[in-house]
């Protein structure tokens, strides 16, 4: 647990089809935290399209690492895999969906020894009025 709220943290395979442990994951996190029905649908959906950004990015062999922390009034969705040291495009449909049910998300990439790369993208959603 964190100071001011709690940390869940998963790590798989980077693969499409183990998608819906994290969306599971987030939606439950964001349930315990007391986000509103339509709310806990954005951040399932927002942190579905980040990590398949991710896996769509991630050298083969990759895991993602996806990080939830929460804090009063919302959450911090951070999640990383392996990648070709390339940003997301923020021209594409994923990114615009993000970017409408997420109240920010950003992307980098630190690229290690040997042209390693690891991809980053976070999000960030606050707990509406319900």
């Amino acid at each position: 647990m964190i100071a001011s709220g709690r940390r869940v943290r998963v790590e798989f395979d980077a693969d499409l089809a183990l998608l819906p442990v994290v969306r599971a994951m987030a939606a439950n996190v964001a349930m315990v935290e007391d986000f509103t029905i339509d709310d806990i649908s954005d951040v399932r959906l927002a942190v579905d399209e980040m990590c398949s950004t991710l896996i769509t990015h991630a050298v083969l062999g990759s895991t993602l690492d996806c990080q939830i922390d929460t804090r009063p009034g919302g959450l911090a969705v951070r999640a990383s895999v392996d990648s070709r040291s390339s940003q997301p495009s923020r021209d594409t449909m994923s990114w615009e969906i993000m970017s409408v049910l997420a109240d920010s998300v950003t992307s980098e990439v630190h690229t290690g020894p040997a042209g390693t790369a690891r991809l980053t993208m976070c999000l960030t959603k606050r707990r509406g009025e319900g």
